[in-house]
């Protein structure tokens, strides 16, 4: 009985895995015909596939252990790929605004927007604070775009804010769900202080693993290049020492950051032609982690739903147009705050961190990724408003004093 049961299990998932492919490339095609957001009608086709279902059983079914792979494979290479583009010696206006902006805007979402998610949706503390923290983030795939093709000054404030923020917003999640998974829902304080503590020596050998392993690949890679050999080293650095920050004490994601931040800050031969490649598995890893978003993240259908998620976003959106009326002030317009309010699309770095959060078993997580996935839906569609409309808002293009390096579509 138990090995017709494996027999089927295994059938199960080889047909999956042939469905997740060709409705990927379906899903592909589909979105250049109709010109819609790849994004978009891959979660869809998710959603769509995740409903089917024969004699009872879904007809797509991932195994928790290959899911948890994806996961971690596309979150290391996304926050590899959002940190190398932070370079710490190069600092322009733009970056300096970003900066400030992106703070008061994730400090505004952490105590005002969790408040209102946690009223909506009677979503618990720290789990309202990791959906605010995720709302926090900025795609730069689409803000450089943006700014590379029509040059406008608040394209390229977009793209600051995204090179800027993403590094250390995706590592904030993970500190309030280790703060919930350690503390709990009662705080001590001699449990904080310990808890400190640990957060101390993660960091000491996140950063210790990521300084030992960049000293080895700059050393490797400082006078050679190899188009064959160059990458494969490359991404071996990223998961050698993800895996051993995370195996001693799960400072994977902060080793990775401090990585990236480090490639970023020193000479490598043949750096422009790495990120190029990074700039193709990109492509793949975003087909992927948008379609199994859909599929491994369920929604409600309900009415009450969309709207509670409806006025979620909009209250999101009247806080970031009031973080860039006090950050910036009157150096942009108001149609220019109203663009960059808009256009807060959730991108790699966000959907990446939401199916890594999708395998934990923790009461309630469920329900806030439904809710974090609709919100990304709706980034989408507000974002593509601001796009289609930027000749009205914007004016005319506008040249940037410095070109900024960012992730291409």
């Amino acid at each position: 009985m138990l090995q017709k049961r494996g027999k089927k299990l295994e059938y199960l998932y080889i047909v999956s895995a042939l469905i997740l492919v060709l409705a990927g490339a379906v899903s592909v095609i589909l979105a250049r015909r109709i010109k819609v957001p790849r994004a978009i009608v891959l979660i869809l086709a998710g959603i769509a596939l995740s409903q089917i279902k024969y004699e009872g059983v879904k007809v797509v079914q991932l195994s928790p252990l290959l899911a948890a792979g994806i996961s971690m494979v596309a979150l290391a290479l996304v926050v590899f790929d959002s940190s190398s583009r932070l370079k710490l010696k190069e600092s322009d206006t733009f970056s300096k605004k970003a900066v400030w902006f992106s703070i008061l805007f994730t400090f505004l979402n952490l105590a005002v927007l969790s408040a209102i998610a946690m009223k909506l949706f009677n979503m618990d503390f720290f789990l309202a604070l990791m959906l605010s923290a995720l709302m926090s983030q900025t795609a730069g795939e689409f803000t450089s775009m943006l700014f590379k093709r029509d040059r406008y000054r608040a394209g390229g404030f977009l793209a600051a804010e995204s090179i800027v923020s993403t590094p250390f917003l995706v590592i904030i999640p993970f500190l309030f769900i280790e703060t919930k998974a350690t503390l709990g829902t009662t705080i001590i304080m001699s449990q904080l202080l310990s808890y400190l503590s640990v957060l101390a020596q993660q960091a000491i050998i996140g950063l210790g693993t990521a300084v030992l392993i960049a000293l080895i690949f700059v050393k490797a890679m400082k006078k050679r290049y190899s188009e064959k050999f160059s990458p494969v080293v490359l991404l071996a650095s990223i998961f050698i020492t993800y895996f051993i920050a995370q195996g001693i004490n799960e400072s994977g994601i902060l080793a990775v950051t401090a990585l990236g931040i480090i490639f970023a800050s020193t000479y490598v031969k043949g750096k422009a032609h790495l990120e190029e490649f990074f700039s193709s598995l990109d492509s793949v890893v975003r087909l992927t982690v948008f379609l199994l978003l859909g599929v491994l993240i369920g929604i409600s259908f309900s009415i009450a739903f969309f709207a509670k998620t409806a006025l979620l976003f909009a209250a999101l959106l009247a806080i970031r147009y009031l973080a860039l009326e006090v950050s910036l002030k009157d150096e942009f317009s108001f149609k220019e705050k109203a663009f960059m309010a808009l256009s807060t699309r959730k991108g790699i770095a966000t959907a990446a961190l939401m199916l890594a959060f999708s395998i934990y078993a923790i009461n309630g997580m469920k329900e806030m990724l439904s809710v974090m996935l609709v919100c990304v839906l709706c980034s989408i569609i507000s974002s593509r408003i601001a796009e289609g409309n930027s000749e009205r808002l914007l004016g005319k293009p506008q040249l940037a004093k410095r070109k900024i390096d960012s992730a291409g579509l």
